[in-house]
Order: C-alpha cells, then structure tokens, then sequence
C-alpha cells in the first residue's frame, strides 16, 4: 500500500509551535501569555517583571530534569505551554547532554558537531512530546542583532549559531518592534529581520494595549484553527464525493449506463482534482466494457471491431516472414526489370586499346 497521500489526504494539525521574540521590556511574554490557557516554565526566573495582571500558573525551573518532571505531570487544564525564555532552555538541554556524555564537546568544552546534532533532535523530540499531548507551544526569545557593515540583521537569540535548524521546526516566528508607542508584531522576513509565517496570517498586525483584556493570540489560534476546522470539512465532502462516484460506477454496465453516469459526474460540484479522478475512473470502467467515447456525438459507444490481422494474430505474418517476402517481392522486381531491357550486341574491344575511327559512308 502506497505511503503517498494526496493533498486531502493529509492529517490536519491543530496545535501551533511558535517563537516571540524581541528587546528586553517591549512585552514579549505578556504577548506569549495571551496565548489560549496558557501554563509558564519560567527558565530564567523572570516572572516577577511581568504584569502581575496578565500572570498565570508558573513552575520556577533550574535545569532540564526540572522541566521533564513538569511535563509528566497532568497538563489537561493547559492548552498552551510557554517557555520563558527559549535561550535558557536550550542552555539546559546543552546542560544536560554533556552531563550524560561528555564525549559531545570538544577539547575546549563546547559542542562538538554531534553535540549539536543530539540536542535538535532532543528539541525535535520536545515538540512532538508536546503536539501529541495537544498543546500549542510557545517560546519567548530575545533579539540578537548583527551587522555587516552599515548593514543591521535582527534574529533570535535561541541556539547560538544552531538557532535556525532549530527554529526551522515551528509554525511561527513574531519579531515585535516598536515605534514611539506603537507596538507591532510582524510574521513574514524581511531584510531587517528573521520571521515566518506558515499559519496565513497577516505580514504584521498591531499589538493592542490589552486594556480590554489579554487575548491577542488566542484571537489568532482562534482563526487558524477555524480554518482548519474548514480544511476538513471540506476533506469529507471530497472523501464523500468520490464514494458516491465509486458507487455510480460499480452500477455502470452497459453504453447507456456509461453514458448516464457522464451527465451525472457533469453535473456534481467537483472540488480539487474529483473531476480528473471521476473522468479517468469513467474511461477505465468502458475499456473495461469494450466502449470508446465518439467525439462528435459526445456519447460512448460500442468499439470498432479490429481487422483479422488484429483480431488473428497467429495468422499474420512474423517480422522473419516480412522481411523474407520483401526480399523476394525486390528480387522478382529486378529480374522483371532485365528481361524487359532491350538486347545488345557485345562490342568488341579495338586492338591496341585505341579507339575506333569512325569511317565516312559513301555517298
């Protein structure tokens, strides 16, 4: 059985994995918090400089045992999971794999290129522990920037130089900026600044004061997960589609039933390729009963028969035999051809290998 699935084929995820990050002080965390029920793993012991009225459930964590201990614990009453911040966190993944094998770095006790490789897939392992238990996944970050010349590039500081395998494994990436008092967030990379966007969502939107209440990003899961709850509504109906074409033609025996079935999936409303599957599903069923489609009358019809030849194959002739009577037919051509061409006399050769003077008739 194939492992190939086409488009509506695919299974929907509804939990987001996404990174916040920004300068100290801008709001990064009261942004992560707005987050659907979230729970915060507080990794650099930071909480107390957050709002005290946005705040929510919190574990203070020192290490990365600490943050797996949480994880085991009952998290059904959370949707969303913060790690405040990610950069502290990665520092303890790195804690903990030279722990357990120091043969990961190198002589001067950083990462070795295997050490590198173990914590993304410790990190990978992360997000698929967390997506199975459905949660959506948040990490607040700082900005680090760098120049190239008069040339400033802005990016998370999460993972040292590895940042982006591992930011290569979420949905969503918000660089927040400020101007004057104005707030944005933006999801689409630009020139300037590291960003991504694979949930659809707007290049950039403002971040409200959240005098109304701190609600911004459920606001945003909210819409990507009715979207998907679209997705698959519309899954069924294709699924269903393409039962109730299979059904028409298990029915289809004869011309006319082919050709009822045609007007039929003519007059279904098709969606993604259920039309190109129903065409090519009607063709295989009337080779199947010896029909072709006659293009002028728009209707199928019962197939031509073949000529003897087609129909024999042992009666006619092999390539060998092809080939032996064309020989045979050039040969007889040939002889023909001589024994109509017209008969001369030998000319005798002059003797000396002079030619022959032509002598004056008489008159």
């Amino acid at each position: 059985m194939t492992k190939i699935r086409k488009p509506a084929e695919l299974t929907l995820v509804e939990t987001t994995k996404a990174l916040i990050y920004g300068q100290p002080g801008i709001g990064k965390t009261t942004l992560a918090l707005s987050y659907p029920s979230p729970l915060m793993i507080d990794c650099d012991r930071g909480i107390h400089r957050v709002d005290s009225s946005v705040l929510t459930d919190t574990v203070e964590v020192n290490n990365w045992e600490d943050v797996d201990e949480v994880l085991k614990e009952d998290l059904s009453a959370y949707q969303t999971i913060i790690f405040d911040t990610g950069g502290k966190l990665i520092d303890y993944m790195t804690e903990f794999l030279i722990r357990m094998n120091p043969k990961l770095t190198q002589t001067d006790g950083t990462f070795s290129l295997k050490g590198y490789g173990a914590r993304k897939q410790m990190f990978s392992q992360l997000l698929t522990r967390l997506q199975t238990m459905g949660k959506h996944v948040v990490f607040v970050a700082h900005e680090r920037e760098e120049r190239d010349g008069e040339t400033r590039f802005v990016r998370p500081e999460i993972g040292g130089s590895s940042g982006n395998d591992l930011i290569k494994e979420l949905d969503l990436v918000g660089y927040i900026e400020a101007v004057g008092t104005k707030r944005t967030i933006h999801f689409n990379p630009t020139e300037k600044f590291y960003a991504k966007n694979s949930m659809g969502l707007p290049q950039s939107m403002e971040i409200p004061n959240f005098e109304k209440g701190n609600k911004f990003m459920t606001d945003i899961v909210n819409i990507y997960l009715s979207g998907v709850e679209a997705r698959k509504e519309l899954n069924k109906v294709y699924f269903e589609l393409l039962s109730g074409i299979e059904k028409t033609l298990e029915g289809v025996k004869t011309e006319q039933d082919a050709n009822a079935a045609m007007q039929e999936f003519l007059k279904l409303e098709h969606i993604w390729d259920s039309k190109l599957k129903a065409s090519k599903a009607l063709r295989d069923k009337a080779k199947e009963l010896n029909l072709e489609f006659n293009r002028e009358t728009g209707k199928f019809v019962k197939s031509k028969p073949a000529d003897d030849a087609a129909l024999n194959p042992k009666n006619s002739p092999s390539p060998a035999e092809k080939e032996s009577n064309t020989t045979v037919r050039q040969a007889s051509t040939q002889t023909d051809g001589a024994k109509d061409a017209p008969m001369e006399a030998p000319k005798k050769p002059n003797k000396g290998g002079r030619p022959r003077k032509k002598t004056a008739e008489k008159s």
